[in-house]
């Protein structure tokens, strides 16, 4: 059997297709992390929502992952990222969430570097790097549970700001 990345492209997509076939698996394994990250507007948010469900449902008899965020701006994004990841639980059986803070790379970096974002309070951050490894610890969990949420690195919103500024 083999884990299978959905939509392998960006950043994230690049370093999981270098790793994820040294992962020995007992299953098909979907990990489902695409997502549309630019646009939050309610249309864009509920096209991907709707891709997400057809998705499940084509592959609900297998073992799927779906990545998703530790947010709780009030957003059309997080709005739907949360309703994907309740679908999930009661459309497949074999499931799990894995919740990541902002990761480093496109987002909020490039709007702070462009300045279509102004820094506000503090920010939780993780590598790409340190996201995959969790990813890759999960694969094969067994138990019950059905999301886990990973805790970053806080830092202030002004110095991130600064340094990608620079």
């Amino acid at each position: 059997m083999k884990v299978v990345l959905k939509n392998g492209k960006g950043q994230m997509g690049d370093i999981l297709s270098k790793k994820i076939h040294l992962i020995n698996v007992d299953r098909y394994v979907y990990l489902y992390h695409t997502w549309n990250i630019e646009d939050k507007s309610q249309e864009s948010q509920i096209v991907e929502y709707e891709k997400f469900k057809s998705f499940v449902n084509k592959y609900k008899y297998n073992r799927i992952i779906f990545i998703s965020t530790t947010s709780q701006k009030e957003s059309e994004y997080v709005k739907y990222k949360q309703m994907s990841e309740s679908f999930l639980i009661e459309n497949c059986k074999d499931c799990m969430i894995l919740k990541f803070p902002t990761l480093i790379g496109k987002g909020v970096f490039y709007d702070f570097k462009n300045g279509a974002k102004e820094p506000e309070g503090d920010m939780e951050i993780m590598s790409l790097k340190e996201a995959v490894e969790k990813i890759l610890e999960k694969i094969n969990y067994s138990g019950i549970l059905k999301s886990f949420y990973f805790k970053g690195h806080k830092i202030d919103a002004d110095l991130v700001y600064e340094m990608v500024r620079l």
